[in-house]
C-alpha cells in the first residue's frame, strides 16, 4: 500500500510554487541564524582574541550549501518537484542533479577551508 499522499492525478503530492518559495525563504532565514551563531560569531570572537571558540564544523559546511539550495528553490520553485531535469523518471538523481550536488559540496568544502584558514590566520588551531 502506498503511504505517500497523492494529488488528484495520482502522482506524489508536490508544493505549489508559492509554498516552495515560502519554504525556501524559511530555510534561508534558518541558515542566516545558524550562520550568525556558527560562523560569524566565532570569527568575531577570534578577531577579539577570545580565550576559546565554539563552532560546528558541520554548520560551516552545511550553512552555505543549504543557503544556495534555498536561493535556488526561491528562484526556481519547480526544483522542489520530481518534474525537473534533476531527477530521472525513476525518481533518481540525473547527471545534472549529481553535478549540482558535486558543485554544492565543493562550495561547502571551500567555505570550510576558508573558515579554518581565517581562524589559523588569527592564531587559533582549528
Amino acid at each position: 500500500m502506498n503511504d505517500q499522499p497523492t494529488n488528484p492525478v495520482g502522482g506524489p503530492r508536490t508544493l505549489s510554487p508559492v509554498a516552495a518559495r515560502v519554504v525556501g525563504v524559511l530555510l534561508l532565514l534558518c541558515c542566516g541564524v545558524l550562520g550568525y551563531l556558527s560562523i560569524y560569531t566565532p570569527l568575531r570572537q577570534a578577531q577579539q582574541h577570545a580565550a576559546s571558540l565554539h563552532f560546528s564544523d558541520k554548520a560551516v559546511i552545511f550553512v552555505p550549501v543549504v543557503a544556495i539550495l534555498s536561493l535556488l528553490v526561491i528562484a526556481f520553485p519547480k526544483m522542489s518537484t520530481y518534474d525537473t531535469i534533476l531527477v530521472t523518471k525513476t525518481k533518481k538523481l540525473s547527471l545534472v542533479g549529481w553535478l549540482i550536488i558535486a558543485v554544492l559540496l565543493a562550495i561547502g568544502a571551500g567555505f570550510y577551508i576558508w573558515f579554518h584558514g581565517q581562524l589559523k590566520a588569527l592564531g587559533y588551531e582549528a
